[in-house]
């Protein structure tokens, strides 16, 4: 979605807060931003969280910014294969585009240089040293991954990592399935998804929007739900 009739704005987190107060927030609404911005200027988060809470309080600013603010755009139903293109330097879905009497067409360049990391180093992931931490970060990891397929009606990370490697992967660091950008960084492995043959997956992803669209609606699985709990708790 591309809305128009919106200015261009990149704000910092303390003018985000002080917006949000203005709008109004909920008792419970409040306690959460004032605890996101208290561990984000505190310096209490880890490099794998930061991004998270910093994301957390703009999206809860462009919500009460934009929410009760009709604006007009375009919607475009993509599917499988279709290219996108749009302005990296606009945040993507909310109303940060500018009027343009002329049609635009921006690309989005996904750009990384190689990086040749220390002995024994195989991603970002590797530089937290705590051996719990690390344990943490890979099992949430595993979790959200678990999370997006159980979305699609997937009863396992097994069973998608079964379809698509033809064979089950015992004990995959979920890292390697993804590229690693929490510190800027591409180093994919073997297991690398987007070097794998997807077509099955694409099917099933195909099957699940037609019969939305016969529907006329989605409901999450139960599974997905108590995913969703886990990563919550």
């Amino acid at each position: 979605m591309i809305f128009e009739e919106a200015e261009v704005e990149a704000p910092n987190l303390q003018y985000v807060y002080e917006q949000m107060l203005e709008c109004g927030l909920e008792k419970e609404e409040k306690a959460s931003v004032d605890k996101a911005l208290y561990l984000f200027l505190e310096g209490r988060l880890s490099e794998i969280d930061l991004p998270t809470v910093r994301d957390f309080l703009m999206a809860k600013y462009w919500e009460k910014r934009y929410a009760d603010t009709p604006s007009p755009g375009y919607y475009c139903d993509s599917r499988v294969g279709d290219a996108l293109v749009f302005d990296n330097y606009r945040a993507h879905g909310d109303s940060t585009l500018p009027p343009s009497p002329k049609d635009r067409l921006t690309i989005d360049f996904r750009c990384f240089s190689r990086v040749h990391y220390p002995r024994g180093m195989s991603s970002g992931l590797d530089f937290i040293v705590d051996p719990d931490e690390r344990a943490y970060q890979i099992k949430r990891k595993r979790t959200s991954i678990e999370f997006l397929l159980a979305t699609l009606g997937y009863e396992s990370l097994d069973e998608f990592l079964h379809m698509v490697f033809g064979r089950a992967v015992e004990d995959i660091n979920p890292y390697e399935l993804m590229t690693d950008l929490q510190f800027g960084v591409y180093n994919k492995s073997k297991y690398h998804l987007l070097d794998q043959n997807l077509d099955d997956h694409y099917e099933r992803v195909e099957k699940l929007y037609d019969e939305i669209e016969r529907t006329g609606e989605y409901i999450l699985p139960e599974r997905a739900k108590a995913c969703l709990r886990g990563l919550a708790g």
